[in-house]
């Protein structure tokens, strides 16, 4: 009597089927956890968000994927990204999420725009981290390379991995903490209070958003900034009437600065 032939499991390849009728296509992007891949779905292109395969063993990085889309489905905005569903193959939870067509500012420096262009183009992203805030949620990594620029010219917050309880929030801290290991911030964007390993506030959110809009009336690609922001990223070197107009929204105590994202 033969054993039962059990069906390989499916590879992560152009071309490999995934539950629920998807089919990959190809990678598209990705970061330290996650890789990002364009796939064919029922209802059209999607993409999927699988985490990558040598940390599917390490604990915590599972969950915090998916608490990613627990975090999504809480709060949404037209500037957030949806995510459809959750689902696993070959051993690699993943995400299925709306596909944009695009690029993100980090990849896409637009140079330096004038104050009006700013304001509009960033307000969507100050919407959706007001909701965020709202809801008792800290996005955490607010940077070029988390901001998604659609072909039609609006203006996406991505990631929500590192996003994390505020303090006071009624959220229990233990069902959003991301994993050990898991970087925080970005510390070229993040604010000081962030580098010194506070607890999260709305206004650290604030502080970067802040630091990305006056990169963009400097002009500046993101790489160039580092010597800029200085050690602490208290603020960038640009023109005073850029850092005076910021000012509020990027002073280095938190308890004196704004705490709304409308920049």
């Amino acid at each position: 009597m033969h054993p039962t032939a059990v069906a390989p499991a499916p590879a992560w390849v152009a071309g490999a089927p995934l539950p629920d009728g998807l089919r990959l296509l190809s990678p598209i992007g990705g970061g330290a956890t996650a890789e990002v891949w364009e796939a064919e779905g029922p209802a059209g292109p999607v993409a999927v968000k699988a985490l990558r395969a040598e940390l599917c063993g390490r604990p915590g990085h599972a969950a915090a994927l998916l608490r990613e889309a627990r975090k999504a489905r809480l709060v949404r905005h037209p500037a957030l990204v949806t995510v459809l569903a959750t689902g696993e193959a070959a051993g690699r939870p993943y995400l299925v999420m709306e596909l944009l067509r695009g690029t993100t500012l980090q990849a896409g420096w637009p140079g330096r725009l004038p104050r009006r262009r700013v304001a509009a183009l960033l307000a969507g992203p100050a919407a959706a981290l007001a909701r965020l805030h709202a809801a008792g949620l800290v996005h955490g990594d607010v940077k070029p390379g988390n901001l998604f620029l659609e072909e039609g010219g609006r203006l996406r917050l991505l990631d929500l991995g590192a996003a994390r309880m505020a303090a006071g929030s009624a959220l229990d801290e233990s069902d959003w903490a991301p994993p050990h290991g898991l970087p925080m911030a970005t510390p070229r964007w993040a604010a000081p209070e962030r580098l010194r390993g506070d607890p999260p506030d709305p206004r650290d959110d604030v502080h970067a958003l802040a630091l990305v809009a006056a990169a963009l009336l400097a002009g500046p690609a993101p790489s160039t900034l580092r010597a800029a922001l200085g050690p602490r990223a208290a603020r960038p070197a640009s023109p005073e009437s850029i850092v005076a107009a910021l000012r509020p929204w990027t002073l280095p105590l938190p308890f004196r600065r704004r705490a709304d994202a409308h920049v």
